[in-house]
């Protein structure tokens, strides 16, 4: 009976005072669980933080290299490039020079050349007009001695026609005395001083 309740009783005051217990562990150990969560949530802010505080020195570590270290270095480039377009300029100037230079020697020898062949062609030319010349005084001499030769020819021929002419003159002189003689119709001269007188007998001599 009284007993029963008493236990019942006890018993229900345990497990309440259990519970109460169990409850209170339980809301320390949420209340912990708040409180390292709220250090880990406050870790996690200083974190960020300190993230934020680097960006933000990155951030103008990256402003300052854009507004000063950068410029300069695109104008060191911009110079170093300008010095290298210089370079590369001269260069093909230096090239394009060297390449009119070396088309003036060409032009020049090929010009020197066309000279050279040039003169031994008139040499050649020359020498052809001299050939032709001697040739000409060659052609002229022979036919001089050949007029000279049918000159020498006609004279001959006129020597050999008057000796003839003068041969036959003294035949037909020799026939006329003889034939006068004959006749006594010669027209003689008497020698003088002679005895008895004689007749001139004349002498006919070979021409």
């Amino acid at each position: 009976g009284y007993a029963s309740v008493y236990l019942g009783s006890m018993q229900s005051v345990l497990q309440q005072a259990q519970q109460f217990v169990l409850a209170e562990k339980l809301q320390e150990a949420q209340i912990d669980g708040a409180i390292q969560d709220n250090l880990i949530k406050a870790q996690q802010v200083l974190i960020a933080m300190k993230e934020l505080e680097l960006k933000t020195k990155a951030l103008e570590l990256e402003a300052y290299k854009l507004l000063h270290i950068v410029p300069a270095e695109l104008e060191q480039l911009q110079k170093q490039t300008d010095i290298a377009e210089r370079g590369m300029v001269e260069q093909e100037l230096t090239g394009a020079k060297q390449r009119l230079i070396l088309d003036e020697e060409k032009e020049t020898s090929d010009l020197n050349q066309i000279l050279l062949a040039t003169e031994e062609t008139i040499k050649e030319a020359q020498l052809l007009d001299v050939i032709k010349g001697t040739d000409v005084k060659e052609r002229q001499v022979v036919l001089q001695e050949d007029e000279s030769a049918k000159q020498l020819l006609i004279l001959d021929e006129q020597k050999v026609k008057l000796q003839e002419e003068i041969k036959q003159a003294y035949v037909d002189r020799i026939i006329k005395d003889k034939q006068a003689t004959k006749l006594g119709l010669d027209l003689v001269t008497k020698t003088v001083n002679t005895t008895p007188e004689g007749v001139y007998t004349p002498k006919y001599e070979e021409a």
